[in-house]
């Protein structure tokens, strides 16, 4: 059987689905959203990485302070979104540098808690005026008014992802805040 050249159909279909969903405010408020939030989340691993604190460290960490020091594996995949397997392989690196502990819940050695060290702790502390600096030069200069504005936007629209997400997968109120 022959190869068929879809070239045309393709770029047709392209064009109708461009007109199409340019023309939607909401698709192009989303396009713009992930577009944004994925090159911050870029930049921000790269200027992360030069202090030795890549994007997945620093929300862990994060997220482990956030809830008061200790959280399960389980708990911080979901309220960070990330995979068991990514959680995995950033906790064992971490653990090996002694930011973080495991440690078996009651008699079931299968459940851990994953706990943030003091050593931890001082990485995060002795990260934040990089990380604050680093900020003031990633995202544009807005009014007070502005920056109000984008924040109270920014928590309307994770309220709504969230409650559409959440049926009982216990994320955090942190990611609203």
């Amino acid at each position: 059987m022959g190869k068929i050249d879809t070239t045309k159909d393709i770029g047709i279909l392209a064009d109708e689905i461009n007109t199409k969903l340019r023309s939607d405010l909401t698709y192009n408020v989303v396009v713009q959203l992930v577009n944004t939030g994925w090159l911050l989340e870029k930049l921000l691993d790269v200027e992360g990485r030069k202090i030795g604190l890549s994007s997945n460290r620093y929300q862990i960490l994060y997220g482990l302070i956030l809830n008061g020091g200790t959280m399960n594996a389980t708990n911080l995949s979901k309220q960070l979104f990330k995979s068991k397997q990514t959680l995995t392989q950033t906790i064992d690196g971490l653990e090996k540098e002694g930011l973080v502990v495991r440690e078996s819940k009651n008699k079931d050695r299968r459940i851990k808690d994953i706990i943030i060290t003091k050593k931890g702790i001082e990485e995060i502390r002795n990260s934040l005026p990089v990380i604050l600096e680093t900020l003031k030069y990633l995202v544009p200069h807005f009014t007070e008014e502005e920056s109000q504005e984008l924040i109270n936007i920014m928590k309307k629209i994770r309220r709504h992802l969230i409650m559409r997400l959440n049926s009982g997968n216990g994320f955090s109120k942190t990611l609203i805040e």
